[in-house]
């Protein structure tokens, strides 16, 4: 299943989670969802002169939960899911899938987080960073509670280097978490680092 998420924080990302889950019959993990890397490939979009113009890179993250409450329906943008608070402010928990850049600083060879294009939030009339956050759909019913494991296949595509700025042979690595509906944050987990525009 792939799901398209288009958010004011990220205009120029198309974002994509395909999903696999399996159900346990007898509860085996805690309620507050876990994760751990598997894997990432990365897909390149050449022009004619077979120059890299963007990247797609997806990532493959195994996640557990002890009632199966992961997941944010296209209903869910109401209350402790809206998109912003009263205060018109964002609310961080519209997203569940939370995915931040880091690139390389070849100087140092230290990993610093990537500052992506700033835009105008036309509600607030303020300046905001774009991201690639996502909201992961549903794995179970909101009605039933079970013990659940699988993989989050997460499509980070239309990485336009020349927007965000990224060199040839950057070396970057994504910093991942999730939410689950009872608002429990899981583990923070860094991938590898892959290099992109080769």
């Amino acid at each position: 299943m792939q799901v398209s998420a288009k958010n004011i924080l990220g205009y120029f990302l198309l974002l994509a989670i395909g999903l696999n889950a399996c159900i346990f019959k007898k509860p085996e993990f805690p309620f507050e969802p876990s994760i751990s890397f598997r894997a990432m490939s990365k897909k390149s979009l050449l022009d004619g002169n077979g120059q890299v113009i963007e990247d797609s890179i997806f990532l493959d993250i195994d996640f557990k939960d002890g009632n199966g409450d992961i997941g944010l329906s296209a209903g869910d943008t109401t209350g402790q899911f809206a998109r912003r608070r009263p205060d018109k402010s964002f609310n961080p928990y519209y997203y569940n899938f939370y995915c931040t850049i880091y690139r390389r600083n070849k100087f140092t060879g230290v990993y610093e987080r990537l500052p992506l294009p700033k835009f105008i939030d036309p509600v607030t009339n303020t300046e905001f960073e774009s991201n690639i956050h996502g909201r992961v759909p549903p794995l179970l019913d909101k009605e039933k509670q079970a013990p659940i494991e699988g993989t989050i296949r997460y499509n980070i595509g239309g990485l336009f280097y020349d927007v965000i700025g990224i060199n040839k042979k950057d070396s970057i690595r994504f910093e991942v978490f999730i939410y689950d509906r009872a608002l429990n944050q899981s583990n923070v987990i860094t991938t590898p680092a892959i290099l992109v525009n080769e």
